[in-house]
């Protein structure tokens, strides 16, 4: 799977493919009631309903509703419910989005009320990516990552085993972890240079101490040659 690179301080969703679940699963509904409703707008307008129906309204002109103008209205309710089908997916779609640095990842749930996880690579010891069944149908995953504590997530128990991101596109999860990997690694061998060059540092002092005392005494054992009793 081609992996695409990620851009520094931009921050991301999960993806079309992540919109279009969403959309299905919280708004296939309203969604399902409003087609319905649009396809029997068109049958009072244009199809079989119109007969019947101008019958009906005309024996109830007390009313003062046309065929045409109930057509309308149905059309209307048709599209309002489809609009309440599109935006509960995207309220539910907009529920993540991350972002990443050279330092850490960052994590924002939710909408009106937000929280943002920030989770440095050093502490990241493992990275999980899940794909049910139903997940490869649509090209979706699940990611979570667990910190080097042992301890997922804050604020998430094991028993619940609620991911850190419950839905992605698979593509984007695979460049995600591709990145903190890199990163983590990245910074584990800069760490180790580092130490390396601390204990080279600390190696160096300490053999010049050595020479220094060495060279003290032989200074020392010099002098005490020069030294002149005085006779008894």
């Amino acid at each position: 799977m081609k992996v695409m690179p990620l851009e520094y301080e931009t921050r991301y969703h999960l993806g079309k493919r992540t919109f279009i679940y969403t959309f299905l699963r919280y708004g296939w509904w309203a969604t399902a009631i409003g087609l319905g409703l649009m396809y029997l707008s068109w049958e009072m307008y244009f199809g079989a309903l119109r007969s019947p129906l101008d019958s009906f309204l005309t024996s109830h002109r007390d009313w003062y509703i046309d065929s045409g103008m109930l057509s309308e209205w149905t059309f209307l309710a048709s599209i309002s419910f489809i609009f309440i089908g599109l935006l509960r997916g995207w309220v539910m779609y907009r529920q993540h989005t991350f972002m990443v640095d050279r330092h850490a990842f960052h994590l924002r749930r939710g909408l009106f009320r937000t929280r943002e996880t920030r989770i440095p690579y050093m502490q990241i010891s493992n990275i999980e990516i899940e794909r049910p069944y139903h997940f490869r149908i649509f090209g979706l995953a699940q990611l979570d990552v667990t910190i080097s504590s042992g301890d997922r997530d804050t604020g998430r128990s094991a028993e619940s085993r609620a991911f850190l991101i419950p839905l992605i596109d698979a593509k984007l999860a695979h460049s995600l972890s591709h990145h903190i990997i890199r990163h983590g690694s990245n910074r584990i061998e800069a760490e180790l240079d580092y130490k390396e060059d601390d204990e080279d540092e600390e190696d160096g002092d300490i053999s010049e101490k050595e020479e220094t005392d060495d060279f003290t005494m032989s200074e020392r054992d010099e002098s005490k040659k020069y030294i002149i009793y005085p006779n008894n």
